[in-house]
């Protein structure tokens, strides 16, 4: 019987478990295979198609319905595709949003929301660190109450799932009449979860939702009329939705991606199918390590994320991280190694992950466990 990295190389395929830009489902890039060179009898590929072209405009108005739908937004937000990923973000929502005369709540999580807080600092606002764990390196999430938040507020941000140190925000406290604004680049679409709760979102195409280079941003429209005019128009939220995502030329190959993967989503179950489903990865990769004496995740019980397993080698073998790392590659398993921020090693589970290469992980976990246990 073969061994499952020599299945991997007949199939001239391996497992990926990179934090972005990740593995798609194999039945949607199937899907781009067959209709790359002739779209639609149009011809021609999608990736020298006008985005003015009819057969454009319905894909990005088809997957534009599909998110919202999914996310479960009615009528009262505007939901865009735009450029330049959730690094953008963190600048453009303060100045679109940004008042000198309030602070900016941010509660840091991680690395994420820091560059978040930096760009507002840029811009000569006022962010107010609420709480952080940076003292311990990120392992839970911020505890903090409600008397710690500005009522005043221009909003409050967050990260919902932190890639670089593996932790995710299972519920969000906030103040009612403050704006609230989330980065959930790395664990959109993954969990049933109330978001008519934020007033806006962004997600970064290239983990959860399709290839990089779009961003999905999901506003409430009264917000939106609230947004600063006398800032360049490529900044204003309100120029995108004027142009309907087509201010300027949109990433028409990666929106037309996303549509494909929402559809997949739609197709397995909506986010509760998804849900279970990543749930049920997770469980199976963290109940390995925790019964192991060998590898272990300091990430805080109750805080652990459902997308992003961060975990050592005993309690940071750099030698033996680097030899999974190289034999784990030559194996058919890539992307394991951890970010270069914190080291280590991670295993990015997103959607389209299935649950037999996270099985065939442990499994190889298991292998080389037996081979260097006395190096340890």
């Amino acid at each position: 019987m073969l061994r499952n990295f020599e299945v991997l190389a007949f199939n001239n395929r391996i497992f990926n478990f990179g934090a972005g830009p990740a593995t798609l489902p194999l039945s949607v890039m199937q899907e781009v295979e067959s209709e790359f060179l002739n779209y639609q009898s149009s011809g021609m590929s999608i990736v020298e198609m006008s985005h003015r072209n009819p057969l454009f405009e319905e894909i990005i108005s088809t997957a534009r319905s599909r998110a919202k739908k999914l996310l479960g937004l009615g009528q009262d937000y505007e939901l865009l595709f735009l450029q330049g990923g959730a690094r953008h973000q963190f600048a453009m929502v303060p100045t679109n949003f940004g008042n000198h005369d309030r602070v900016i709540d941010v509660i840091d999580s991680g690395v994420w929301t820091k560059f978040a807080h930096q760009e507002i600092s840029r811009l000569k606002l006022m962010p107010h660190l609420v709480a952080s764990t940076e003292s311990t390196k990120y392992q839970s999430l911020p505890k903090y109450r409600p008397e710690d938040l500005d009522p005043k507020a221009s909003y409050i941000h967050f990260c919902s799932n932190n890639t670089v140190v593996g932790t995710q925000w299972k519920e969000f406290l906030k103040l009612k009449g403050v704006r609230s604004v989330v980065d959930m680049s790395s664990d959109i679409f993954s969990r049933v979860l109330d978001f008519a709760q934020f007033d806006l979102i962004y997600a970064g195409a290239q983990k959860n939702i399709g290839p990089a280079g779009t961003t999905l941003v999901a506003i409430k429209k009264d917000w939106v009329d609230q947004g600063r005019k006398d800032i360049p128009e490529i900044f204003q939220y309100s120029a995108h939705i004027k142009h309907d995502s087509m201010y300027n030329t949109p990433c028409c190959f990666s929106i037309y991606v996303c549509g494909l993967v929402l559809k997949w989503i739609e197709d397995r179950g909506g986010l509760a199918g998804l849900e279970s489903e990543n749930t049920r990865k997770a469980k199976l990769l963290y109940s390995y390590l925790d019964q192991s004496s060998f590898y272990r995740s300091a990430v805080h019980l109750p805080d652990r994320s459902i997308m992003n397993v961060v975990f050592r080698i005993g309690d940071g073998h750099e030698a033996l991280e680097s030899k999974f790392v190289s034999e784990a590659e030559a194996a058919g398993y890539s992307g394991l190694k951890g970010h270069r921020l914190v080291g280590g090693l991670r295993a990015s589970i997103y959607n389209a992950q299935s649950y037999e290469a996270v099985k065939s992980l442990t499994e190889f976990m298991d292998n080389f466990y037996e081979r260097h246990k006395l190096e340890l």
